[in-house]
């Protein structure tokens, strides 16, 4: 059974789906709309960024343990891979 709460979570999940499909034609979207969602995608994930930190965690459980330090080491900026 759903709460009123997560039903309207739900809407505005689905509404900002549809809307960030929706940008990746520019075209149609133009840049103030594109513009206007983006500001309310990132606020909708800071308001629920335990969820976002429980998800990636758990995507990061499954990765292998040597594929998750090799993304480390390419992340570093002082890292052991020189590009000149």
């Amino acid at each position: 059974m759903k709460t009123k709460n997560s039903r309207t979570r739900w809407i505005i999940d689905a509404i900002l789906f549809c809307g960030s499909i929706l940008c990746f034609f520019f075209d149609l979207t133009g840049p103030r709309f594109h513009q206007l969602l983006g500001v309310f995608v990132i606020d909708h994930l800071a308001v629920h960024w335990d969820w976002v930190a429980i998800v990636a965690s758990r995507f990061a459980r499954q990765i292998p343990v040597r594929s998750r330090t090799n993304f480390k080491k390419e992340r570093h900026p002082g890292g052991d891979r020189s590009f000149g």
